[in-house]
């Protein structure tokens, strides 16, 4: 699914529902390509093609960077590509906490 802030809609009850689901496939499978926005890509659809990715794992850091945009108002990059140095310290860097200390918008 392409998880992002512009595909989620509120229905006038206030219930949340997820629209486009151009890229959706079982969760299971693997993912061999670089696909969906750029600014919610997970790291490992980078190098997709040479090593694919579960797309339950892409799907959850999508969620990840919808959460952080609503709670910062800003994504945690802008761009999936080593040109974005926040993008190339998360990849670079899996799991290490000191993104939030150098990040503009969680300081």
């Amino acid at each position: 699914m392409d998880i992002k802030l512009e595909n989620i809609l509120i229905s006038s009850e206030g219930i949340l529902k997820f629209c486009d689901f151009g890229f959706s496939t079982c969760l299971e499978k693997y993912i061999n390509k670089k696909m969906g926005s750029l600014c919610y890509m997970a790291p490992e659809l980078f190098n997709a093609s040479e090593m694919p990715c579960k797309a339950k794992d892409t799907d959850m850091f999508s969620l990840g960077v919808l959460f952080y945009m609503l709670t910062f108002g800003a994504p945690p990059f802008q761009s999936a590509e080593f040109s974005d140095s926040f993008f190339s310290f998360l990849k670079l860097r899996p799991g290490n906490l000191d993104f939030f200390k150098y990040h503009s918008h969680t300081r």
